[in-house]
């Protein structure tokens, strides 16, 4: 088996996590599109910062994970522990330096999933017939939280 060596990657999984940020304000019919500079497409900021194989490869084997055992028990109460710790590190932050407008709105958010999951909702008469349903604050045209 043909192996890299292990590097750390700080300062990539930065950049990586901005530009995921970057692609969901500014979306596109394909995420390879915000590194092609044919002249007839806009010049994305992620080409300045991070190659377009470097981006596919954090994004392939990037994965939260609890590096405790005893939080394996709470699988079951805590479907979501693996996201838990970036979660709130990001819910911290957006408390913190996040003030809201004096009008915002309630909005829910229906999201298509074909897994399994026993925290899914089936509509049969709707578009998207199994998903998500989650609730989020919204500000200016931006979702919040």
């Amino acid at each position: 088996m043909n192996s890299c060596p292990w590097l750390p990657i700080m300062v990539e999984l930065k950049i990586w996590l901005a530009v995921v940020i970057y692609m969901r304000l500014h979306p596109t019919r394909k995420s390879t599109e915000y590194w092609h500079q044919d002249g007839f497409t806009p010049i994305h900021l992620p080409t300045c910062y991070i190659s377009l194989f470097h981006f596919q490869q954090i994004h392939c084997f990037f994965h939260v994970s609890m590096p405790l055992k005893s939080q394996e028990k709470k699988v079951s109460k805590n479907w979501y522990y693996k996201v838990k710790p970036l979660s709130t590190l990001l819910h911290t932050a957006c408390k913190k330096y996040y003030i809201p407008a004096m009008n915002i709105a309630i909005d829910e958010i229906m999201v298509s999933f074909q897994g399994r999951s026993s925290y899914t909702l089936k509509v049969p008469n709707k578009l998207i017939g199994k998903r998500y349903q989650i609730f989020s604050i919204c500000d200016a045209g931006y979702t919040i939280y």
